[in-house]
């Protein structure tokens, strides 16, 4: 009897005004997407059943609320925002979005421009293919033509002492030749002008003219400090009557020469051979090339390369010109100190 009375009771009022108002009166849904209100989280704005009537404008399956890419389409790993190249970055923090990449790399892949398996960002020749064990440069060392560079032979020679360079002074060097830039400016700073190049195994050498020190291992000054220079320099600028008169001059003193080294090669302790003589020292700073050829100054510096400096002392007694080699050395492990040259390398 009740059923009958309120389909009656319908019945009148759908006569008297529509029944979508009706149902609509009874059941508001403000925002038309079928979901009536009172079921609804989003009543003013269409939304869907699956969200509770809340929107998923992209309809990536996030809802507009919970997106932060509401209007493209993404991966709910990246908060909704899309991500084309699948890397796991989305596109509006991607510098390369079409092509996957790294995060460290902001989204671009790391490269390998000279395809030698190792990435640009770890390889010292990028352009180059090289080994691993070079760090990406290639192995090969450009050999000199032997008349044009002469070679320096380690193995025949005694030196007084030796002292190993820091690599710190060279950090910045790539090539040969960038290393040959920092020791000749110091070089020149601490007054050694006169030097000449060699060849040595995987590497290269410079000589130093022949100085005169004090007992404590300081060079002389003035024209005292290169004497021996006008007696045995005959390829020099020294006249005739300059000779003459350093022959006659007190010779009596202390003399060094040296020898750096740059070469992966350790040094070997000649202490079985001759000592050198001074004649054969002074010959080194006239005889090797005044300049470092190009062609073997780009050949690449790398971790494995050592700047060893070979230390030559000697000492002449009375008026003579018998040089005696002092070995081991004077002052081991000092005469870059001493010399000034270290404190140049800092500058």
């Amino acid at each position: 009897m009740k059923r009958l009375s309120r389909l009656l009771y319908v019945f009148i009022l759908c006569s008297l005004f529509s029944c979508k108002a009706i149902k609509e009166f009874i059941n508001p849904d403000a925002d038309s997407d079928g979901i009536y209100d009172r079921n609804d989280a989003c009543p003013e704005v269409a939304g869907i059943f699956e969200f509770n009537g809340c929107p998923d404008s992209d309809g990536d399956g996030i809802p507009d609320s919970k997106d932060a890419c509401p209007t493209s389409a993404g991966d709910i790993t990246l908060g909704g925002c899309p991500d084309a190249d699948g890397d796991n970055i989305k596109d509006s923090e991607d510098a390369c979005p079409n092509e996957a990449g790294s995060r460290a790399n902001n989204g671009c892949p790391f490269r390998d421009a000279d395809g030698d398996g190792i990435l640009d960002k770890d390889d010292e020749c990028p352009e180059i293919a090289g080994i691993v064990g070079n760090n990406g440069c290639p192995e090969e060392v450009i050999l000199p033509s032997m008349g044009d560079f002469p070679y320096f032979d380690l193995t025949n020679n005694q030196p007084s002492g030796t002292e190993e360079l820091s690599k710190n002074y060279f950090e910045n060097a790539k090539n040969w030749s960038d290393v040959k830039e920092v020791l000749t400016s110091a070089l020149d700073k601490a007054g050694y002008a006169q030097k000449n190049y060699y060849y040595v195994e995987n590497g290269f050498a410079i000589a130093t003219q022949t100085e005169q020190t004090d007992k404590n291992g300081i060079s002389l000054e003035g024209r005292d400090r290169w004497i021996v220079d006008k007696i045995y320099n005959h390829k020099e600028h020294y006249s005739i009557l300059e000779r003459i008169l350093a022959i006659g001059e007190k010779h009596k003193g202390y003399y060094r020469s040296f020898v750096f080294v740059v070469s992966p090669n350790p040094y070997k302790d000649n202490s079985n051979l001759e000592n050198t003589p001074m004649e054969t020292v002074k010959e080194w700073a006239i005889n090797g090339a005044p300049v470092l050829p190009s062609a073997i100054g780009k050949n690449l510096y790398t971790e494995s390369h050592s700047v060893t400096v070979f230390i030559y002392e000697y000492e002449i007694s009375e008026n003579d010109l018998r040089a005696t080699q002092n070995i081991p050395s004077l002052f081991p492990g000092k005469q870059m100190e001493l010399s000034g040259i270290l404190d140049k390398l800092k500058l």
